[in-house]
């Protein structure tokens, strides 16, 4: 009976596949064109085309519903084979330890979906699964020179991709890759997935906080992969990292399930079951009085800019660009800070940008002069200043692109 099943629903599935290859565009153009708003929700602004994002979306949904059909039927091969032969000594243990390597298999496969990663993000985003849909929607898109906007969640705020994507009219096109919390390794981690061929540069709004607080690594426990392993051995990473973090992140990077837990724990039960998972693994933290407090030169710092020239260097040979807007703190905050660090913080940047020549810096005055009552808190400026600012940019951008096409003619 289970045979019979497995057969049918394979054969429905190749239906489907036929179908889908008959009609997907026109599905994909009336969907785009009857629910627009909530497309927008779930990530179509991410890409050029909605109707392109929904017939990808139902390749995609085909997909992860063939590999789930050929992960139970090797199962279910498996089951009846333990069944046939227990006599023999076949040990329980044994299928068990395969059927985990099945389930992560196909969790590894699963995730090379955007949409596996919108349906565990849910109505209330969650860090992981949020960057992972990012990171599989950008390799959709085929305008060039294709921009990927790195940073913290203060780099995110800067922004409203849309008001850049429609300013350029085409010529362009930025796609938000920013992990909260980032300082410059793990952007250059997040660089190190992208070759010149994909993305032709990055923007980074930068400020002190990238550099100077001593915090752990961002990403490391979420989305290192085995790949990361030599460059993060080239930076000297593991020494900066926790030691729960290294724990994880390991542990992560032979075991995708593993790694894919804090997405998957947010979906099933919810963020406040998060929040407290986070609270219980995540190292102590002490809060200082003086938010200025833990800003200073130290080995932290001096590997986060290491960082950052590896970054730049990497991105270069790769033929990318990167253009490192040289941003602020909220000036009531940044005022508190020592003169040490911002003239460091001005030093160290001035001295990459003389060395690099795939480095542009743009200061922020320039763009757009932010004042305290631009700010929503320490980091972070309102929906309005982001959209001033992007525009902003874009008019930057413009000239500058301009500039060098003609100076490289």
């Amino acid at each position: 009976m289970i045979s019979r099943f497995f057969l049918i629903t394979l054969i429905l599935l190749a239906i489907a596949w036929l179908v889908d290859t008959a009609v997907d565009d026109a599905v994909g153009r009336f969907v785009a064109t009857h629910f627009g708003s909530t497309l927008s929700h779930l990530g179509a602004s991410k890409v050029p085309s909605a109707a392109e994002f929904v017939s990808t979306r139902i390749r995609e949904s085909l997909r992860l519903i063939f590999i789930t059909w050929l992960a139970g039927a090797v199962m279910h091969a498996l089951c009846l084979r333990l069944a046939r032969h227990h006599h023999r000594g076949i040990q329980p243990w044994a299928i068990g330890l395969v059927l985990f390597l099945i389930l992560n298999i196909w969790c590894l496969l699963a995730g090379q979906t955007a949409l596996f990663w919108l349906i565990l993000r849910g109505t209330t985003a969650e860090n992981q699964a949020q960057f992972r849909a990012k990171e599989n929607l950008l390799r959709e898109i085929k305008i060039h020179p294709l921009l990927a906007l790195v940073g913290s969640s203060q780099s995110q705020a800067q922004f409203t991709e849309e008001i850049f994507n429609s300013s350029v009219a085409g010529k362009a096109w930025m796609v938000e890759l920013h992990f909260p919390g980032s300082q410059a390794a793990d952007v250059y981690f997040i660089g190190e997935r992208w070759s010149g061929r994909k993305i032709n540069g990055f923007v980074y709004y930068m400020s002190p906080g990238s550099i100077y607080p001593p915090r752990d690594s961002s990403i490391a426990r979420d989305l290192l992969r085995l790949r990361d392993l030599p460059p993060s051995f080239s930076l000297g990473a593991w020494s900066h990292f926790s030691s729960v973090t290294v724990r994880y992140a390991l542990l992560g990077m032979i075991c995708p399930l593993f790694q894919d837990r804090s997405a998957f724990q947010h979906a099933l039960l919810g963020a406040a079951a998060l929040e407290k998972r986070e609270q219980k693994t995540s190292p102590p933290v002490s809060i200082p009085t003086d938010p200025t407090q833990g800003y200073t030169l130290s080995a932290g710092s001096d590997f986060q800019k290491k960082a950052f020239r590896y970054f730049v260097e990497h991105s270069a040979a790769k033929g990318q660009f990167v253009i490192v807007i040289v941003g602020q703190l909220n000036p009531d905050f940044e005022a508190k800070l020592s003169p040490t660090i911002r003239a460091d913080f001005e030093s160290f940047l001035k001295d990459c940008a003389a060395t690099h020549s795939n480095l542009t810096l743009v200061r922020q005055n320039e763009l757009l002069i932010q004042n305290p009552d631009a700010y929503r808190d320490r980091d972070h400026v309102t929906e309005e200043t982001a959209d001033k600012f992007t525009a902003a940019f874009a008019r930057w951008y413009i000239q500058w692109s301009t500039l060098n096409h003609s100076s490289s003619q």
